[in-house]
């Protein structure tokens, strides 16, 4: 029993530990781009893929989807220069794609030539891509994560 006590402090200490290091690797942009462009979750791509099966759509929906970003991204501040997503929209022919902003805190679907908010725009077109499930949006860049969790970048 000792031993298994033993074995969790030093886990934790060890976990702690890479957390310090992790975040003083970070403060340079080049490491931070080298963690973004990390493969996501599993967890993390199956929270975005429910926006169109009517489990997530209300507020708490975003709260859930902001646990699960900063669960995957701990060291990066949200909201920040990650303004949020965009994806494809299946809830029927009339919608073309729908959104998450973080600084609102709201999902919206959005209709076929209905404008997005000025800084989700370019991701739009990129979201009706079938290689891509959704898109991060940045204020520097465009992230497209593709079914298998892979990161392409778009900088603008």
């Amino acid at each position: 029993m000792q031993n298994q006590h033993n074995d969790q402090a030093e886990n934790r200490l060890s976990a702690v530990n890479r957390h310090i290091e992790n975040r003083t690797v970070l403060k340079s942009p080049e490491d931070r781009e080298r963690f973004l462009r990390m493969t996501r979750s599993k967890e993390y791509m199956k929270i975005l893929d429910m926006l169109d099966s009517g489990e997530l759509h209300n507020e708490k929906a975003v709260e859930a989807i902001l646990d699960i970003v900063r669960k995957e991204f701990p060291l990066i501040e949200i909201p920040g220069d990650f303004l949020g997503f965009v994806a494809k929209c299946y809830l029927g022919r009339d919608y073309e794609v729908h959104t998450i902003d973080f600084i609102g805190e709201i999902i919206c679907h959005y209709k076929k030539g209905q404008k997005l908010p000025a800084e989700m725009e370019n991701a739009r077109y990129i979201a009706m891509d079938e290689h891509y499930v959704f898109i991060e949006v940045y204020t520097q860049c465009l992230r497209a994560i593709d079914k298998n969790g892979e990161v392409s970048v778009i900088k603008f």
